[in-house]
């Protein structure tokens, strides 16, 4: 177990340590390749949410990923589908198991004759808002535009990251940006 904490310790200081020399060579504008290229390199400790990517393939990829209960759709910091879509295709798989497994609890004779569309009815249903999940996460990136807003209470607008200082250490940065 020891060994396994001091592994885990020593791949998360190399990963920050990449990180925050990738944002100092960014810094001071010398090319390089990124440790994440898909971000760039004053984006590594960004909390603040990225927004869907603007190209096609990028777009697409996100689609891809929201077939995996909405994980393009979080990634994105698009919280809001992500809770939709996550809770749309959950929710199916939880009907589909519920229908199936009430259709297979039931006894043979009169409750299974009368009574054998219920648990029926319960698993298509759950196909069909798994389905439409399935729809919905692949075409949200085409389809949702972040608002423009100036508020206080968006945490779109506000930015907080960690940055590196001239002197090597690392200092907080605290930004707010009106969207017009």
């Amino acid at each position: 177990m020891l060994k396994k904490n001091v592994i885990f310790v020593v791949v998360l200081m190399a990963v920050g340590l990449a990180a925050v020399s990738a944002q100092e060579v960014a810094a001071s504008e010398t090319p390089s390749t990124a440790l994440f290229p898909q971000y760039g390199a004053g984006q590594m400790f960004n909390l603040t949410p990225f927004a869907y990517p603007e190209s096609v393939g990028g777009k697409l990829g996100m689609g891809f990923l929201n077939l995996f209960l909405g994980l393009g759709s979080w990634i994105a910091g698009d919280w809001q589908n992500g809770i939709v879509i996550t809770l749309m295709q959950g929710g199916g798989i939880v009907l589909t198991v519920m229908g199936i497994m009430w259709l297979a609890e039931m006894t043979g004779g009169l409750e299974l004759l009368l009574f054998w569309w219920l648990p029926v009815t319960v698993g298509v249903a759950g196909l069909a808002l798994w389905g439409w999940g399935i729809l919905v996460g692949f075409t949200a990136p085409f389809t949702v535009r972040a608002p423009k807003t100036a508020l206080l209470n968006d945490p779109r607008n506000w930015t907080v990251a960690l940055v590196p200082t001239s002197n090597g250490n690392v200092a907080g940065a605290l930004a707010f940006t009106a969207h017009f």
